[in-house]
Order: structure tokens, then sequence, then C-alpha cells
């Protein structure tokens, strides 16, 4: 089965997450041009058919949640943001959960975490009222 590029590990998408929440601390000490600039992540772009994608993974599923995470790439590790978008259930956004396959490999799983987003830049409206 073809490994499909828009799902994530749950591992990695914990990683991600951790390495967005632990931003402040691991920039320091280095230098500017290495620190994450928040303009790299003004927006992101999720087409129609991939939500219709991700609500057809769990049929039950009433919400998406939306987690930023940072992937580090290359060998001077640059973070470059991510929308990771899991299905989540329950009568009312107070009481939705996560519906996500906790085994090692999520990648082929029934709930995945989805990794459907074109950040901006390289994805932006630069006319839109909101590109400040």
């Amino acid at each position: 089965m073809p490994v499909d590029p828009y799902k994530v590990p749950l591992e990695e998408a914990q990683k991600w997450c951790t390495n967005w929440i632990d931003l402040k601390d691991q920039e320091e000490g280095l230098a500017e041009d290495l620190k994450f600039n928040p303009k790299e992540m003004r927006a992101f772009l999720v087409s129609k058919k991939d939500l219709l994608d991700l609500f057809s993974q769990v049929n039950e599923a009433e919400y998406v949640r939306f987690y930023i995470g940072l992937r580090e790439e290359g060998p001077q590790r640059r973070k470059v943001p991510h929308l990771l978008m899991v299905n989540a259930t329950g009568e009312n956004a107070h009481s939705a959960t996560d519906v996500v396959t906790t085994g090692d490999d999520n990648v082929g799983g029934d709930a995945p975490v989805n990794d459907f987003s074109h950040p901006c830049p390289t994805n932006c409206d630069p006319n839109s009222p909101l590109y400040v």
C-alpha cells in the first residue's frame, strides 16, 4: 500500500506539536536568521476536497480540530509550519474529543493525523485585507 503524503504518523505529529509549544525555549541562543519568523506562518489554505476527505475518514465526526506544528527540515533544522487536522466527535464543541489512531503507524489507519495544509507564504493572497 503506497504511503499517503498527507497522512502524518502520530508520533511525528506529536513531535511537530511539541516543537510549536516549546518554540520559545528551543530558540534560546540561536542566531536571529535561524529563529522562526512568524511571517512564515501567516495563514493556511485547505481545499474543500481535503476537508470532505477528512470527514469521510470518520463517519461520526462532527468537528475538525486543527493543531499547529513545526517540522524541522534540512541540515540547519529550519522550522516549517504545518496545520495538522484530526476528526473530533461530541455533542458540542466543549465535549468534542479527537479521533486519532494511536498505533505505531497511523499513516494507513482509520483515523489518521492529516496535513492537507498549504502554508502562506507560498500560497498567499497578498490582496486580502488580512494579509498584514
